[in-house]
């Protein structure tokens, strides 16, 4: 173990956190809050950190000022005291948690406008006039454009490759035979199309990651015309041969400044591709608005193409179709990266959308509940300097008029008194917040000067100014001491705290585990299948041999994965409905009658420790039996567990894997998805990933142009934390510094102690809910369910929607929650009770 990872995580003391404030008045704007503060030599690093990212930024501290003026300051900083949610459904209807949505709509369909693409929601074709015409169930003979803030290109790189795969009906290679035919998901098909990604020239590497993550075999083409027709054809030949279709992704990237000629030569590629297959999907990467600004011009990607696959007469149709297009902001470092995904809702349907009905929206992205600051800080950028403007902009050449152009250009009264309308709703609706499950307890004012660093050079390498390109890069600044970059010291200890919570009978838990900081609990169950698809997949270019078993009580990121992963899902009944717990003699049924009929098959349990709804949690000692009776051999089984509530409780009521082995009700585990935007209290989405880094994993899907491996090809044998130390995290690629720094903060301000302290604070505040809420059935007309320990309350009936509203409680069939979380206190289930019996369910 490095020495960074060797300090001691917390103050040296396993001490509570500070007290709360006394609980404020009903209606008061702002919730109890505990303020932490760094002590030490912690504070002295996280000081010593800040001041080196100010010192990188001196460059263009000319321009910060213009840049991000007070005022504005007032408006931005603020946003991150709130955990501002933004769940991916495409028509803003989320209930759920604080939802920016609407700001994303408005920001791109300003997009849209700019680029001549249609706008959201707006129909431009008939069902007569294409018979592929998507009806959307929302908006009946609506076909437009759609599109959501990504991370980054490894994201939309990720949406596309499971949008052509879903298209192509590509990976069903684990298809049972006709006694479960019927089976969703997992229909018999003798033709599998066979998906290759096909890089011209040069292409984002991300690209190539998101293909090796999802198995998907890719080609690098630098050839003539006629050598990439030849190419094509070589692999549809010989994938015919295998009883296969061949189906192309055709990944192309725009550089700055691209010419006419250029344009016409990926245009000729992509009918030269076109020409030869009948499957390809066409997808356009650049770092800039201002590099695609041509399909302004008629080069239009969102039309009907009629016909199936795409197979359309180029002469009728505008010359540079493609299917997506991702745009990354150079102004984007690794540090604090985003971008944004543009499609038409016809492409949008192939991708595996999450119907999430308790929350009333869709989900239509790969990371699920994104970071809802983006899309209001982009709403404040674009706002200023709008995409014309920025082409003025980009071409300014002295200092003086690059900050007179930027002074000039402000907030107007209308957009500032929006923005500051926004901020009073969240102050309001922080308070209230009673079914999402943030803890919204702590003010971390601390954080200000890097968040303050990191929006400034956000909004001026945003501008593509060159008087302005030098980026800031948390990750590259390097700590005296260790000669090793903070944010790898950051990130080491945050591992380490969970490996010693999580195992703490091993002497050294990273000669068996490792990890590493996600953007949250979704990319947390992410690394999970991609770990589980990888192990049990027989040759690198072939499918995997695992199947998922899991309860239909899951979070949908599990569905989700599981599609973007390849692992075809065997879903196990539950004991009782209302509280959803995996029933072991269902899973012991359906893993016998699988294992009968597909022998290779390798066994994936995803386990439920505090589902979303309802606080399901699926018992580890009972899976563990039924494998160890069904004789499951240990390397044909992984177990992940879904601690996305429950992961910071540090407690053996919920994680049996604590115990050492030894211990009767040991489980061994093979991978971890945590929060810390839940119980730790951060400001954004993110969290911990722990796996099992034992495995091995062999990789080698960069294949020759004719689809086949080089004779004597050596793969590439990698554990999993050396795979990510080389290809970065799965969702985004990189390592994003500002969750690292938030996480280890919070970590060093709360210590062990602490973090317990809050999980027995909210286990004590949740006995006094059920209490009340049991005593109190016949004057609510509502009963309440809980799992013993659980901080879910089930509520059946759902209560008024008076109530749901205040308190932002979901409805699923009549079902809903409280969660309660550190941030709750008495006194707020006292008022929530009295609520329900102000407002009683008589039906």
């Amino acid at each position: 173990m490095d020495q960074q990872s060797k300090r001691p995580l917390g103050n040296g003391t396993d001490t509570a956190p500070p007290a709360k404030k006394p609980h404020a008045e009903e209606g008061a704007p702002e919730a109890d809050v505990v303020r932490l503060n760094l002590r030490g030599a912690a504070r002295a690093r996280f000081d010593a950190f800040v001041a080196k990212i100010r010192e990188g930024a001196t460059g263009t501290a000319w321009a910060a000022a213009a840049a991000l003026p007070e005022e504005d300051k007032k408006l931005l900083l603020p946003l991150f005291k709130y955990h501002v949610n933004n769940i991916g459904n495409p028509d803003g209807r989320c209930r759920y948690g604080v939802a920016t949505r609407g700001f994303e709509l408005k920001l791109l369909d300003e997009i849209f406008l700019y680029l001549s693409f249609e706008p959201y929601g707006r129909k431009y074709g008939t069902p007569a006039e294409d018979p592929t015409f998507y009806h959307s169930p929302s908006n009946p003979g609506a076909q437009s454009s759609y599109g959501y803030i990504t991370l980054g290109h490894q994201e939309a790189a990720i949406w596309m490759l499971t949008a052509a795969k879903s298209k192509f009906r590509v990976g069903i290679v684990n298809a049972l035979p006709s006694p479960v035919a019927g089976a969703a998901g997992h229909e018999h098909r003798p033709h599998q199309a066979i998906l290759h990604l096909i890089s011209y020239k040069t292409v984002c590497p991300y690209v190539r990651t998101a293909a090796e993550l999802l198995g998907v075999a890719s080609h690098s083409m630098e050839t003539t015309l006629q050598g990439c027709r030849d190419i094509i054809r070589g692999v549809v030949k010989r994938t015919r041969v295998k009883n296969g279709h061949a189906a192309f992704v055709v990944a192309l990237t725009l550089h700055p400044g691209i010419t006419e000629p250029a344009l016409e030569e990926l245009r000729e590629v992509i009918v030269a591709v076109r020409a030869e297959a009948e499957r390809v999907y066409v997808h356009v990467g650049a770092d800039s608005l201002l590099d695609v600004s041509f399909f302004a011009a008629g080069y239009n990607i969102l039309v009907p193409s009629g016909g199936r696959y795409y197979a359309v007469d180029f002469e009728e149709q505008r010359p540079f179709h493609v299917d997506t297009v991702s745009v990354c902001s150079a102004g984007m470092t690794d540090s604090f990266k985003s971008g944004v995904l543009l499609c038409s809702t016809k492409t949008k349907r192939f991708f595996s959308s999450a119907d999430i009905s308790y929350i009333n929206c869709e989900d239509s992205t790969v990371v699920g509940s994104s970071n809802g600051d983006f899309p209001l800080f982009e709403h404040y950028f674009r706002s200023r300097l709008p995409v014309p403007v920025l082409e003025e902009m980009r071409s300014i050449t002295d200092r003086g008029d690059f900050v007179d152009f930027l002074a000039r250009h402000r907030l107007s009264h209308y957009q500032r008194a929006v923005s500051e309308n926004f901020l009073s709703y969240l102050a309001v609706a922080n308070t209230n917040v009673l079914g999402y499950p943030v803890n919204r307890q702590f003010e971390d004012q601390a954080l200000d000067p890097l968040f303050d660093l990191l929006l400034t050079n956000r909004i001026l390498t945003s501008t593509e100014n060159a008087l302005v390109a030098d980026k800031l890069c948390l990750e590259t600044v390097v700590e005296p001491a260790t000669a090793a970059p903070y944010v790898d010291g950051f990130a080491a200890e945050v591992i380490d705290f969970y490996l010693s919570a999580f195992f703490p009978h091993l002497a050294n838990p990273r000669e068996r585990y490792n990890g590493y900081v996600t953007s949250g609990g979704t990319e947390g169950n992410y690394v999970g299948f991609f770990l589980a698809a990888e192990k049990f997949r027989p040759h690198p270019t072939e499918g995997t041999n695992g199947v998922l078993f899991c309860t239909e009580e899951v979070h949908y990121s599990i569905n989700k994965g599981a599609k973007i992963f390849g692992l075809p899902i065997e879903y196990v009944a539950t004991l009782d409905p209302r509280i959803g717990e995996m029933d072991m003699e269902d899973l012991r049924f359906k893993v016998s009658r699988r294992r009968a009929l597909q022998p290779q098959m390798k066994v994936v349990v995803s386990a439920n420790m505090a589902s979303t709804m309802k606080g399901s949690v699926d018992r580890l000692q009972g899976i563990h039996g039924v494998l160890n009776a069904l004789s499951i051999p240990l390397a044909d089984r992984w177990l992940h567990c879904d601690c996305a509530c429950h992961g910071n409780d540090c407690g053996t009521d919920f994680l049996p894997f604590m115990h050492p082995p030894t211990h009767p009700e040991y489980v061994p585990v093979h991978s971890i998805a945590v929060s810390a935007h839940k119980i730790l209290g951060s400001p954004f989405p993110c969290g911990v990933a722990i796996f099992d880094d034992t495995v091995r994993l062999t990789h080698t899907r960069v294949l020759d142009p004719l689809g086949r491996e080089a004779p004597g090809t050596c793969h590439a044998v990698h554990t999993p934390s050396s795979y990510f130390t080389q290809h970065g995290s799965i969702v985004t690629g990189t390592q994003n510094a500002a969750m690292v720094v938030t996480v280890w903060k919070r970590l060093q301000e709360l210590g062990v102690g602490g973090v317990k302290a809050l999980a027995l604070s909210m286990h004590a505040t949740s006995d006094h809910a059920f209490d009340r809420l049991s005593k109190n059935i016949w004057c609510t007309g509502i009963r309440p369910f809980r799992i013993a320990c659980s901080n879910i309350i089930t509520l059946k009936p759902a209560p008024h929607p008076q109530v749901l509203a205040r308190y932002a409680l979901p409805d699923h069939a009549g079902w809903s929650h409280i969660v309660v979380m550190p941030s709750v206190t008495t006194a707020d289930i006292d008022t929530f009770v009295a609520d329900l019996i102000k407002h009683p369910i008589t039906s």
